[in-house]
């Protein structure tokens, strides 16, 4: 039986009803506690697993001789660690309470003196109580939202994990990773930060039951434990319904701000009995997720762990790769749309491993991962200084390079000095680079960015937005970033012709580059209808395999040979694009 509000914290008498018992109820109930009765021992180790419990109290004379059993039975449960056993009765032998107190007793309160001295007894234990559990609040519970932290979730999964053996039921542990929090955090600053994490861990305690269990690791991680569940499908639900929570917008002030989640899950016993296991293993699913395209949840599935094995050695092979230049630089046209003139052309990476030529996607996001990408970009940087100077020491025309650089490379002050140093030793322009960024980049730490970039363009250097549309698209930033060209990203591009919404967007884009005076560059041209169309809307450059995929330096230098580009794909029927092309 259980009495007051269920979300109290819960003090255990295992005793009869009698006069004593109802007096230590009742100075519990004026406490604040949720009262619990077990008028059965045997039924200890069941009801001590109650998440809430603090205080449990026993009549030694109803135990019928079972008081130290019951009391090693408390000792090696997890709940002790939180929970104070203090023992009732009158008359007890000392060499007996000697024994209690060695079994795990935290205190024995003489039932035969008066009700004020019982009374004082037991309010000297709840204020014990209540200044033990206010210190592990300090040191297991999270400073910013309140939330278990990872010692006291550590405590409750191996308690969960255990209970659900005893019961036959399944433990669930939810992973959540906040999509692109970093951003909010450099953007708004951290007291925006600190205030959205608080919302989102008040969103995901009133998500999960009482029984369950919301922690904070760290940063804008969550973890969500769900006891004793009857089947994976409830974890689906509840990763569901968190990422449903998730995308409501947050007031913080006066800002409005949205956010997603990527939930991975492990299931216990089926993942893993250890707490390190399920650890791992939802970490890796939420992995799978945040590849999947985030704000969704994975469930840990055996050949993720052949899949990070896979990421290991593809990460051990990437550092052999640059000890060894195993990196490899295509280039790729982009032309003038009115013209066929070639106007400039992209640097792509590209890893010579085992007999094979591995494109980016294969290679790139475990670099970016390990941090091998700052070394990598600067190696491909590198390397087309040098074929700018190789080229143009055979008399070609050679016009700018556009090379990729990722978040990463802005962090530090080393880029800066890097290229004014490559500038130097192959004797370029400025204006013969340009430095290709994401909107995620452009928006990470922007007061610094604008800084960096600013030093570029005093430099000549040009600066483009690689995958525009894409990301954290803003009319702010384009006033405030020192931005040549805007490339609008071949996803825009792949349905132009069929797709009016895809067709408005790219207009779109193309206004905002005559408002601001930027170039445009399309990318991912493959079909003449898509060049049309973007020289009818006033389009001023496009790359893509309609002129040419990426090529080797040796085939791009025959390109330049001929300064201007006709369409692979033409034909008898059509030529040309409607426009005047080489002849």
């Amino acid at each position: 039986m259980s009495e007051q509000n269920p979300n109290a914290a819960t003090a255990l008498i295992v005793a009869d009803p009698c006069i004593v018992s109802e007096l230590l109820k009742q100075t519990l109930l004026k406490h604040g506690y949720r009262i619990s009765w077990l008028d059965d021992p045997a039924l200890i180790s069941n009801t001590l697993d109650e998440k809430s419990l603090q205080l449990v109290f026993v009549d030694l004379d109803f135990l019928n001789g079972k008081a130290i059993e019951l009391c090693e039975i408390f000792r090696r449960h997890p709940v002790a660690d939180h929970t104070s056993l203090i023992a009732i009765n009158k008359d007890i032998d000392e060499s007996f309470l000697a024994s209690l107190y060695k079994a795990g007793i935290y205190d024995y309160v003489d039932c035969s003196v008066s009700a004020t001295e019982f009374v004082k007894r037991i309010e000297n234990n709840i204020l014990s109580q209540k200044n033990k559990m206010h210190v592990k609040q300090l040191v297991y519970h999270d400073a910013l939202t309140g939330l278990p932290n990872r010692l006291l979730l550590i405590d409750r999964i191996e308690h969960a994990v255990a209970r659900a053996e005893r019961n036959n039921k399944v433990v669930g542990l939810l992973l959540l990773d906040l999509d692109d929090f970093k951003l909010i955090n450099n953007t708004l600053g951290h007291e925006v930060g600190d205030d959205l994490l608080a919302e989102v861990a008040m969103r995901l305690t009133g998500q999960v039951s009482g029984l369950d269990t919301v922690a904070r690791l760290g940063g804008d991680e969550f973890i969500i434990l769900l006891e004793s569940i009857e089947s994976p499908a409830v974890a689906a639900i509840t990763a569901q319904g968190i990422n449903e929570i998730l995308s409501v917008p947050f007031t913080i002030g006066d800002q409005k701000l949205r956010i997603t989640g990527s939930i991975g899950i492990a299931l216990s016993p089926g993942d893993g009995r250890s707490i390190g296991r399920l650890m791992r293993h939802a970490d890796t699913a939420m992995y799978k997720a945040k590849e999947a395209g985030r704000n969704q949840f994975r469930f840990y599935q055996g050949d993720m762990e052949d899949k990070v094995s896979e990421r290991l050695r593809l990460s051990n092979d990437l550092h052999r790769a640059l000890d060894e230049d195993e990196f490899v630089v295509h280039y790729q046209p982009q032309v003038e749309a009115a013209t066929g003139l070639i106007v400039g052309m992209e640097a792509l990476v590209r890893w010579q491993h085992n007999g094979r030529l591995i494109p980016p996607g294969g290679f790139l996001a475990v670099a970016e991962e390990n941090g091998l990408i700052v070394p990598i970009s600067e190696r491909v940087l590198e390397k087309s200084c040098e074929q700018i100077s190789i080229w143009r020491s055979r008399g070609l025309r050679v016009p700018h390079v556009a090379v990729n650089l990722s978040t990463k490379n802005f962090k530090g002050h080393g880029l800066l000095e890097k290229v004014k140093s490559l500038l130097e030793k192959y004797e370029l322009n400025g204006s013969d680079i340009t430095l290709e960024i994401t909107e995620t980049t452009a928006m990470d730490s922007p007061e610094d960015i604008i800084l960096m970039l600013n030093e570029f363009k005093a430099l000549g250097v040009g600066i483009a937005v690689d995958d525009f549309g894409t990301g954290y698209s803003s009319l702010s930033y384009l006033k405030r970033f020192p931005v040549d060209t805007l490339k609008i990203d071949r996803a825009f591009i792949k349905d132009l012709a069929a797709d009016t919404d895809d067709e408005r967007l790219v207009m779109a884009i193309l206004s905002l580059g005559k408002v601001f005076s930027m170039k445009v560059v399309a990318e991912g041209v493959e079909t003449i209808e898509q060049a049309s169309l973007l020289l009818r809307h006033q389009c001023d450059i496009i790359q893509g395999y309609l002129f040419s995929k990426p090529v080797s330096a040796d085939v791009m230098a025959q390109l330049l040979e001929s300064t201007r580009l006709i369409p692979e794909q033409a034909t008898e029927q059509l030529p040309t694009l409607k426009f005047g092309l080489m002849e």
